[in-house]
């Protein structure tokens, strides 16, 4: 039974020993003062925010979740739901055995004519000529070598890109520096990066796949997403969909996010929250 303030003695001084421990970097401690006021039935929202922030400190997201969901009992409110909501969605995103689900989308026959090379599908989160960032000038240097080398690079960007930039009108598809764009969106959302991470990239996965159809890439090569492993997780679901072998760049390997396919050859790595998955290569394509 959760009791309020007025029956029990203030935890006040407590608490602030629990926020004390907080700010010294001692989560742990702050975790334990908690717990046990929480096992007296003392419970109240300052305390319950404190919590939660200190088990996203340690990587414990799904206690950290058990706390937001105490918070919506104890001081419910929308976006207490939205909060508990996106977190739910970074604890399936960060799953080791979770990608989107594409069985459900109307497929696409037969690979359009292409211009003869191989082709390589980038997974960008953004590109010229809307953002020009260290990002962009990089992905631009690699898709220029590709046409140098023979392939044919084509680009996916992020849901909404360019419009979440403030660009309102742009088109499907367009050709920068001798390479196809493909715009993908959904105006139902204002940002879809605002989404749950789960529901950001099953919906870029979904939006995808038809180009991917049509394209039937040899390689789908994924740059760094808006969290790093995004854009990974879109290459990946899309690759397993085709077999097609893939790639993912990072700018900072501490971001790398993925999982293996045998037969080849993967690493482990770990995100920012502390969870671990693997990055790896699927097996040549069969199709």
């Amino acid at each position: 039974m959760i009791r309020s303030r007025s029956q029990m003695p203030d935890p006040t001084p407590s608490l602030a020993a629990a926020q004390a421990a907080f700010d010294n970097g001692r989560y742990e401690a702050c975790l334990q003062m908690i717990r046990h006021l929480q096992s007296l039935g003392i419970v109240d929202e300052a305390q319950a925010v404190l919590a939660q922030t200190a088990y996203m400190r340690l990587g414990e997201l799904h206690k950290a979740l058990g706390q937001a969901n105490l918070l919506r009992r104890i001081a419910p409110s929308p976006e207490r739901d939205i909060e508990t909501r996106r977190l739910l969605g970074r604890i399936i995103e960060t799953d080791p055995s979770w990608l989107p689900n594409l069985d459900h989308i109307p497929r696409e026959n037969g690979k359009e004519d292409g211009d003869g090379g191989p082709t390589i599908l980038h997974v960008l989160k953004e590109s010229l000529p809307y953002v020009e960032t260290g990002f962009t000038m990089r992905s631009r240097m690699t898709l220029h070598a590709q046409l140098l080398a023979g392939f044919v690079p084509e680009v996916i960007t992020s849901v909404g890109f360019p419009r979440t930039k403030g660009i309102e009108r742009f088109p499907e598809t367009e050709v920068v520096d001798g390479v196809r764009h493909h715009r993908i969106d959904d105006p139902t959302y204002e940002d879809p990066r605002s989404l749950p991470g789960d529901v950001y990239i099953s919906l870029s996965a979904e939006l995808a796949a038809p180009i991917a159809d049509r394209l039937q890439p040899g390689l789908i090569q994924a740059g760094t997403g808006y969290r790093g492993y995004d854009t990974a997780l879109v290459g990946l679901a899309l690759a397993q969909d085709w077999m097609s072998p893939s790639s993912t760049r990072y700018a900072d390997s501490r971001k790398r996010l993925g999982r293996p396919h045998p037969p080849a050859a993967s690493a482990a790595s770990t995100t920012a929250d502390g969870s671990s998955r693997r990055t790896g290569a699927c097996t040549p394509p069969t199709r």
